[in-house]
């Protein structure tokens, strides 16, 4: 995140969400801002109106363990999304920019700036269709009685 506020030229970072204490230094940084809680229900509106999304995680035992929700959720506005690599998002590689390190994610960041939404990207978003709440609960009912997942 310091990288990527010392190289925009324009613009500002913002994060949603209460502070949990990490990280006081960001909040120094002329280009960072916070909103603290939102509701729930303007998420995907803010989110839809950002330039692009991104999701800095670090590499860690929790994020290599499971994927961030918001993730699919920042896919589905069709905004550029940049994201740490993790384990979880390599099946979504080809729908966002997975970035190795934080020079790289400033690079995502730049060409998700610079481009806008690739066709390959938009195209390979359309899994999301699938991604429903009937869907997810239909296959925990399905495992709960012993069937089979359906995915």
């Amino acid at each position: 995140i310091t990288a990527l506020s010392g190289r925009l030229e324009h613009g500002s970072l913002i994060f949603l969400g209460p502070d949990n204490g990490s990280a006081p230094e960001l909040w120094k940084l002329p280009n960072i801002h916070r909103t603290g809680a939102v509701p729930y229900e303007i998420l995907p509106a803010v989110a839809a109106g950002a330039d692009v999304l991104i999701v800095p995680y670090d590499d860690l035992p929790v994020t290599r363990a499971m994927p961030p929700l918001k993730f699919k959720e920042y896919l589905a506005t069709m905004r550029p999304v940049v994201a740490s690599r993790l384990p979880t998002l390599e099946p979504w590689s080809d729908a966002c920019y997975l970035a190795d390190s934080a020079e790289d994610f400033v690079a995502g960041v730049q060409i998700g700036l610079a481009t806008g939404l690739g066709d390959a990207e938009r195209q390979a978003r359309s899994r999301l269709d699938g991604e429903t709440w009937q869907r997810k609960a239909s296959t925990f009912e399905n495992v709960l009685l012993g069937g089979q997942a359906d995915g």
